[in-house]
């Protein structure tokens, strides 16, 4: 038993060097595997720089397609703004276009006011009383007559913007600057005569008489500062209206001083005001109202003579004294072919009836002048 225990023993220890020498070559084998291991830890080690640079590649790439995708969408875009740009440039052309009738008409308003202040800078304090301009508001006016005659304005309500109206006819004074600082020459002096209306009444230097009949006759040498033939003058008249002007006369002064005329329309519309009526102070005649061939005057007088009577926008001197130009023309009464055209006047003169209302007209040729007719003068603006 003694010696079976050593055998085993020995083979014990034996097979335990056996297995222990055996192990060795394990050992290296592992740590062979380990180095491996670590070779490939090594490599392992090696490949982030790698991975580092394929990210950078991936990058780039995806970089260089993304930047590839935003130049094609620019390209795209650029193709879009292309086509926004040339619709804003068609735009900015009508834009334009527009903007182009808002200056020529800005440009037309700041002339006309610029033409209007210099006008009125000419004037003394006195004269400026006389080149007043009175609001006529927007609205709807009545105008016309109910009378069938062919010549008159067909009854009608009419739409009217905010005008502004001046509150007496161009008086002898303001028409005086206008020549001084324009050298005008009237119609009436390059025809050399003019057209002279006389009443029943008849003023003289010492004395008046009533006459049986009232009528006219062409005069040589009549013209505004001559109303009646050489032997007459504007002393003594600086404010009453200018007459012996012909529509062509009237067209310039008012271009002058940065106004036009008024229409038939427009002139009746702010005469008979809103309420319609039939005279500027209301829808009764009433005597002394007004300068007519009853006033025993059998002349002009001052535009401001009758101011108590105006109308409610305080527009004076509508009816009698002056019959007044507008811009209208109509054709000649009867006329079946139309062929001859008359320039409308308004208001009535000194020499009318008492049958005179606002709605009258009278219808003149173009170039007539007569010491009945003046003018007044309006505006879009007011200065």
């Amino acid at each position: 038993d003694d010696e079976a225990l050593d055998e085993i023993e020995e083979l014990d220890g034996d097979e335990e060097v056996e297995e222990a020498d055996d192990l060795d070559p394990d050992q290296e084998t592992v740590e062979l595997d380990e180095d491996q291991e670590i070779e490939e830890e090594g490599d392992l080690e090696q490949d982030p720089e790698t991975l580092e640079l394929d990210e950078d590649q991936e990058i780039q790439e995806a970089e260089a397609s993304e930047d590839n995708e935003a130049l094609d969408e620019i390209e795209e875009l650029d193709e879009d703004t292309e086509e926004i740009d040339l619709a804003e440039d068609e735009d900015l052309e009508e834009v334009d276009e527009l903007n182009e009738e808002e200056r020529q008409a800005l440009e037309a308003f700041r002339n006309e006011k610029e033409l209007s202040e210099q006008f009125d800078n000419f004037l003394g304090e006195e004269e400026k009383k006389y080149n007043v301009y009175v609001t006529v508001p927007a609205g709807r006016y009545t105008v016309g007559t109910q009378k069938s005659l062919k010549h008159s304005l067909e009854l009608q309500q009419i739409e009217m913007p905010k005008i502004y109206m001046a509150r007496y006819p161009v008086t002898n004074s303001l028409f005086e600057v206008f020549v001084e600082q324009t050298g005008y020459v009237t119609t009436a002096e390059k025809k050399g005569f003019g057209t002279v209306f006389y009443g029943r009444f008849k003023k003289g230097k010492n004395s008046s008489v009533w006459k049986s009949s009232s009528g006219s006759r062409v005069v040589k040498k009549a013209c505004w500062f001559r109303p009646e033939g050489p032997e007459s003058s504007i002393h003594g008249k600086k404010y009453h209206p200018v007459v012996q002007v012909s529509i062509d006369d009237a067209l310039a002064f008012a271009a002058w001083i940065g106004r036009r005329l008024p229409t038939e329309a427009e002139w009746e519309a702010a005469a008979r005001t809103d309420t319609a009526l039939k005279y500027p102070w209301g829808n009764q005649w009433k005597e002394d109202a007004c300068n007519i061939e009853k006033s025993s005057i059998g002349d002009t007088t001052s535009v401001a003579q009758y101011d108590g009577y105006a109308n409610a926008f305080r527009i004076a001197d509508l009816l009698g004294n002056v019959m007044e130009w507008t811009l209208d023309r109509e054709a000649a009464p009867f006329d079946p072919e139309g062929s001859r055209e008359f320039q409308v006047t308004k208001g009535g003169g000194w020499p009318s009836k008492e049958d005179i209302t606002i709605s009258t007209r009278g219808l003149f040729k173009p170039g007539f002048t007569a010491n009945t007719i003046g003018f007044r003068c309006m505006s879009e603006h007011f200065s």
